[in-house]
């Protein structure tokens, strides 16, 4: 075990009152932050009072204007802080509408949730326009994550001596690139859907990262460039799946690992924290699908696998990065 207990999302500070999270998500929203930021004042109403007193009241601003410590995230994270504002406001309607269900009837919560329609992989099998549209929403937001995410987690990552990496639901591959900028002789492959792949290319400058269409759940994986991966990376996607489903992508990709070479799940762990902040609200809704890292690494054993390890860190909950090698 290793890493600290120190999270380390700058922006969740901001994120942690109901109301503080919603007035700020408005503010951004019709740009009333940066006209702020320019120092510009807004009108002396009393909306705009009660608009101040909410930002005040988790920190934004000050009598001064924005507090110095929202200035820097919001020049650093803009993107990350727009993203989350924007889910939360979805997942806090969810929650509020539907926590009934979310407690004791999960598939109807599924079923009526704006979250899960959002996540919509039914609508990325192909690269139309129309699939890509429907696609980039979430494929936004959860590049907004990775970005947030990959500074401390892609040092976590065992990767010392691998050689070609195939990262599972990669999305667009922001934990791939901070991967390949720690070890210059890695090569890396995405596999993901083929419209979520074609927004990633979009985005793709990097000379040693590829993409590769598939769908994890089918057993013919793409063939990554000729090559057969020593290493295989799923980083925040079995929990998407029930457990016999997620057992199958693990066999799987110990059948494509090269012998020796290592599979890596990283995951946020069962949830079960002693303090919720509001900003928790936008795992909460995923909450019944953390599983604890004990089930990876006992799936881990049954199969076989070797130097099984296990390193932890803390982002906006306990992330466990799960590892072993193929015998």
């Amino acid at each position: 075990m290793a890493g600290d207990q120190t999270p380390h999302l700058p922006e969740d500070a901001f994120l942690a009152q109901f109301l503080g999270a919603m007035a700020l998500e408005f503010a951004m929203r019709q740009g009333l932050i940066d006209q702020w930021a320019s120092g510009t004042p807004l009108p002396k109403t009393q909306s705009a009072m009660v608009l101040r007193a909410m930002l005040a009241s988790s920190g934004v601003i000050d009598d001064a204007g924005l507090t110095p410590a929202f200035r820097a995230v919001l020049d650093q994270r803009r993107e990350v802080l727009v993203e989350k504002l924007r889910f939360l406001r979805l997942a806090a309607k969810d929650v509020v509408n539907g926590l009934d269900h979310l407690l004791t009837d999960l598939p109807s919560f599924m079923g009526q949730s704006e979250t899960f329609a959002l996540f919509r992989y039914d609508q990325a099998k192909t690269t139309s326009p129309e699939h890509i549209a429907a696609t980039r929403p979430w494929v936004t937001y959860v590049t907004a994550l990775s970005r947030a995410e990959a500074p401390v987690l892609a040092p976590l990552l065992p990767l010392a001596g691998a050689r070609w990496l195939l990262e599972i639901g990669g999305n667009t591959g922001v934990m791939a690139r901070a991967a390949l900028d720690l070890h210059p002789d890695l090569q890396a492959v995405i596999c993901d859907l083929p419209a979520v792949c074609a927004i990633g290319e979009e985005m793709n400058d990097h000379p040693r990262l590829a993409f590769a269409p598939g769908d994890a759940r089918a057993p013919d994986w793409p063939d990554v460039a000729g090559a057969q991966p020593d290493t295989v990376l799923f980083k925040s996607v079995l929990h998407d799946w029930p457990r016999k489903d997620a057992e199958a992508m693990i066999d799987r990709a110990l059948a494509h690992l090269a012998p020796g070479g290592r599979l890596i799940i990283c995951e946020r762990g069962a949830f079960g924290q002693a303090t919720l902040p509001f900003s928790m609200t936008a795992n909460l809704v995923f909450a019944p699908f953390y599983r604890p890292p004990g089930d990876y690494a006992a799936a881990f054993a049954a199969r076989g696998m070797a130097n099984i390890a296990q390193v932890d860190t803390m982002l906006d909950m306990p992330f466990h990065i799960v590892s072993g090698c193929k015998s």
